[in-house]
């Protein structure tokens, strides 16, 4: 759109790291995915069904190692959700 506009590009490179995790079947408490730094909720108002993509959860991070930490304490959250 920057371009067809003739307005300057923006910076191409990249600003961090980022992940995304399914939620699917049922909803893992809201308030846990959401304690974890970084995290953001997104909920499709689909009504729970085994195997249903009912939402997901993304991180973003500067830091690499950091995000894969922060990516493990969410999947640590869906999981006890499950059980």
């Amino acid at each position: 759109m920057r371009a067809v506009l003739g307005w300057p590009l923006g910076d191409p490179r990249p600003r961090g790291h980022a992940a995304m995790l399914n939620l699917l079947g049922a909803l893992p408490p809201r308030e846990a995915v959401l304690a974890v730094p970084g995290a953001h909720w997104h909920e499709y108002g689909k009504d729970p069904k085994p195997g249903r993509k009912v939402g997901h959860c993304t991180l973003v991070d500067a830091d690499r190692a950091r995000l894969l930490g922060r990516l493990k304490a969410v999947q640590a959250v869906i999981s006890q959700g499950k059980q």
